[in-house]
């Protein structure tokens, strides 16, 4: 069976860094989730094409990595344990192209206990473990998205001013048309609210299997 990623060792360590800062402590199927929201942002192409740049994507910008662990100073803890045993067996298992999908596409996901504005521009697939994971749109969703923009925008303008703050600097949601509600759900983080921008061309891939992992 072919595998969906270059298997290096320089990947496995990146999938594997997400995996364990991100759902270290979630269940067998948390952590099978985060991975696959990275392998679905490789196979896009508005993300860079390799685990690494996708993992690492803005964390230069203390407001603009996709990941929280990447730019929260998280690093500075090295990785120990049986969750970091944990997540290099599961890294090395997406990598192969051996899970089976269970997002349902999700290229983002948040922490159940925030509510992020970006959401509204999104499909809401499913929610595993601490995390609510989230695709972009298709055809005729991308009206309800619209409209989902514009009342949860108006809700964090009028809560804004009620506390007497700048509703501008508050809020994601800067417009209505199709190509920029696009862009700012593509800039969405996974797990954060600071957008960053890189997109490249790739054809995409499917990943399936019936194969499941024995830890």
């Amino acid at each position: 069976r072919s595998t969906l990623f270059p298997y290096t060792t320089l990947f496995r360590s990146c999938l594997s860094q997400a995996i364990y800062y991100e759902a270290g402590t979630e269940s067998l199927g948390g952590k099978m989730a985060v991975a696959e929201v990275i392998a679905n942002r490789v196979r896009d192409h508005r993300y860079p094409d390799s685990v690494c740049d996708v993992v690492f994507q803005g964390a230069t910008r203390t407001t603009g990595c996709q990941f929280t662990f990447t730019c929260d100073g998280a690093l500075t803890r090295a990785p120990r344990g049986r969750n970091w045993d944990t997540a290099q067996k599961v890294a090395a298992h997406v990598l192969m192209n051996l899970n089976e999908e269970r997002t349902g596409g999700a290229t983002h996901y948040h922490a159940t206990y925030v509510d992020p504005i970006w959401s509204a521009g999104l499909i809401k697939t499913d929610k595993i473990g601490l995390h609510i994971f989230y695709r972009f749109p298709r055809g005729a969703e991308w009206a309800q998205v619209r409209q989902n923009y514009n009342r949860k925008r108006e809700r964090v303008i009028t809560a804004a001013a009620e506390a007497d703050v700048n509703a501008a600097a508050t809020s994601v949601i800067k417009t209505t048309d199709d190509a920029k509600v696009e862009k700012v759900a593509m800039n969405a983080p996974a797990p954060t609210l600071s957008p960053a921008s890189v997109t490249t061309d790739r054809k995409s891939t499917r990943l399936n299997s019936s194969h499941t992992i024995n830890l």
